[in-house]
């Protein structure tokens, strides 16, 4: 297909809260699909793009807390529509400029099955679009699977995929046959830069390189160092993170170190509690509410002489630890160098270590009492950076559950505007205090230490936040169902 047939003017209908009236082209609707990704205006930043198309359907992001990957978390979302076919266009903020800039790295049409599209009609709108796009950049591949590392909803259900590597771009041809969905054709276009960024954050996520975690890293590292004369079994057990060893190693070392820690003076204490703590954690019990009865006893002789509990959790179907000996490791010397890092691992866990929110779905509140109180009462504390990271996650936490929308982002494409959830209302008051608490706070980080907090993520929430777009980012916020 020429570009110049290819380049054709765009229709783009403005959103309303009822469905936009439908405009059905001369041609049909792969040829206008195909026609709406030649004319996107690739990488264009949004307010010059907005200036251009004043009349776009656009909207911002509001999230519901269910998005998990970068290409969910959008800023703004600009809707076509043509019969059974829609177009969306997705603005990210993936830099760090100042000030930030959302610019244009996603294209997602897809044709809907309806009365009007049959089923092979719908195949034929594959055929066809797959015809136009091969004059346009040749002959793609095929694969029979999705492949590694494309992270986009519903992607599992691709089938006849299509896909052309071109410069700057990746672009899908699929059919989506989800269960309980009607089927679509659909033309998926990511600029090259939202796919390094979501393969930064997925590799981020997977070598575990966020704040929180570099700092219990830091911890186990010392107590490792600290019990290595006296307990090497112990010590090479928190001081290797990338093994996992044994059930029956852990269990030893665990029941040695809950042991020592309940004889031992008030000065050693609190770190072996907080050691043996660490070990149980890594105590991994089977996916069974009844469990061997060698095993059930263990777990009741770590109750019974160590404090050390485990509960059955029916959602997960999972045993969870419930931390006992690390408030008692907090609370034996909470000024200590072992009691202030106790302080940091509960605060980090939302100050509930149940599993079940048993303190209720706000943790956010406790997090921001009790880290305030903290850093009051120990200004030159070394965890004063990594409390104060908390904190900061605490108000975005607010300020996001302020912005809770009724609809999902990752599912949500749809041309009517997602209306505030009324769950949102109850976090109004004061969340615009917190969303400039949480910019304060993540900038004192930056400067301070941008080596642990000048990760990517960070800094895009950070632009997030500036513009008063949701992050979505609820790490304080517990939901048990």
């Amino acid at each position: 297909m020429a570009t110049a047939v290819l380049a054709a003017a765009v229709v783009v209908l403005p959103l309303a809260a009822s469905t936009p009236q439908e405009h059905r082209p001369t041609t049909n609707e792969a040829e206008w699909l195909v026609r709406q990704f030649e004319a996107t205006e690739w990488r264009a930043d949004y307010q010059a793009w907005r200036k251009k198309h004043a009349a776009a359907g656009c909207r911002e992001f509001h999230g519901d807390g269910s998005s998990l990957f970068i290409p969910d978390l959008w800023s703004y979302r600009c809707i076509s529509l043509s019969g059974s076919a829609r177009v969306n266009r997705f603005f990210y903020i993936l830099n760090s400029t100042n000030p930030p800039e959302s610019r244009l790295d996603q294209f997602l049409g897809e044709i809907w099955e309806s009365r009007d599209v049959p089923l092979s009609t719908v195949q034929r709108m594959h055929n066809r679009i797959e015809a136009l796009l091969i004059r346009q950049y040749g002959q793609p591949e095929a694969p029979d699977t999705t492949p590694a590392g494309v992270v986009a909803w519903g992607s599992g259900d691709w089938r006849l995929l299509r896909v052309w590597h071109l410069p700057d771009r990746e672009v899908y041809l699929y059919i989506r046959k989800t269960p309980g969905q009607r089927v679509a054709v659909g033309l998926l276009a990511r600029d090259r830069s939202l796919d390094l960024a979501s393969r930064e954050e997925g590799q981020q996520l997977l070598l575990e390189l966020q704040p929180s975690t570099v700092v219990e890293d830091q911890i186990d590292s010392r107590l490792s160092a600290a019990l290595a004369k006296d307990f090497p079994t112990a010590s090479e057990m928190l001081g290797d993170t990338d093994t996992q060893p044994s059930s029956d190693a852990v269990y030893d070392a665990a029941s040695e170190m809950s042991r020592v820690a309940l004889s031992a003076t008030p000065e050693l204490r609190p770190m072996l509690l907080l050691a043996a703590d660490r070990l149980v954690s890594r105590w991994r019990l089977p996916e069974q509410q009844k469990l061997p009865s060698g095993l059930d006893a263990r777990v009741k002789q770590l109750g019974s002489t160590a404090g050390a509990h485990f509960a059955w959790n029916s959602l997960d179907d999972s045993w969870s630890y419930q931390h006992d000996l690390l408030w008692s490791a907090w609370r034996a010397a909470p000024e200590s160098e072992w009691g202030q890092d106790a302080f940091f691992l509960l605060l980090a866990s939302g100050w509930d270590t149940s599993g079940v929110c048993h303190n209720g779905t706000d943790q956010f509140r406790t997090v921001i009492e009790q880290g305030q109180k903290f850093l009051a009462s120990n200004p030159s504390s070394p965890l004063r950076l990594p409390v104060t990271y908390l904190l900061a996650e605490a108000y975005e936490t607010w300020w996001s559950l302020s912005e809770w929308s009724s609809c999902s982002p990752v599912i949500d494409l749809g041309p009517s505007p997602c209306r505030a959830s009324p769950a949102s209302a109850r976090y109004q008051s004061d969340a615009e205090a917190a969303r400039q608490q949480a910019i304060a706070d993540y900038e004192a980080l930056l400067a301070s230490d941008p080596s642990i907090y000048g990760t990517p993520a960070l800094r895009r929430r950070l632009a997030r936040l500036k513009l008063g777009i949701d992050t979505n980012q609820r790490q304080f916020y517990c939901l048990y169902d």
